[in-house]
């Protein structure tokens, strides 16, 4: 896994786009659940979810030099949920049009789908339903990025401060350091959240 330094002027987004192989390993971790969520939340069971995010990050790899971010918070999602969007209905109509084999496609029998709402969902000011859950699925994906390159003062610090919300000065007091050694390890694994999601 690729260490991803606080201090890298670069973008995550930056360095896939420059070819950077650890980027895209990171960028994979990162944006992989995020897909395969938005794919399950449409009415698709795991396999065909599976199958749509490995179709979206094939495209991705092909057009992410050509993507200029917006400079608006969202418009890196919102270009992958229009691929994953765009994938489904593909597949959709793929196996709509196909001729059944033995009377049925065998994992579309017990598929769902439920067509994703067109861009409009997802403009500015208003938030999709989903939103929400990806935001919280982003997250989750950094937070397991980025565990790794932690010790576990460190983790701890930033764990109980800011997830759990405990006091500083509990938090010294329970690991055996200062209320303020406390708060810099906290502040440096928000830095590499930051650097990490900063598009």
């Amino acid at each position: 896994m690729s260490q991803i330094s606080p201090s890298t002027s670069t973008s995550l987004l930056e360095r896939v786009q420059c070819g950077d192989t650890g980027a895209w390993h990171d960028f994979v971790q990162l944006y992989c659940p995020l897909v395969y969520s938005f794919a399950r939340r449409n009415g698709l069971q795991p396999a065909d979810a599976d199958d749509i995010t490995q179709d979206v990050f094939h495209n991705v790899i092909q057009k992410i030099a050509a993507f200029r971010h917006q400079g608006r918070p969202g418009s890196l999602r919102n270009w992958l949920r229009t691929i994953a969007r765009n994938a489904m209905i593909s597949r959709y109509r793929q196996h709509r049009d196909a001729p059944a084999i033995g009377g049925s496609h065998p994992n579309l029998a017990e598929t769902t789908w439920h067509l994703p709402p067109s861009s409009g969902a997802d403009s500015v000011g208003a938030e999709s339903p989903g939103e929400a859950d990806d935001d919280r699925e982003l997250l989750q994906s950094a937070l397991k990025l980025i565990r790794p390159t932690f010790n576990e003062f460190t983790w701890q610090s930033f764990w109980r401060c800011a997830v759990q919300g405990q006091a500083a000065v509990d938090v010294a007091a329970d690991l055996d350091a200062t209320p303020q050694a406390v708060r810099q390890a906290k502040y440096r694994v928000m830095q590499k959240l930051r650097t990490l999601l900063e598009q």
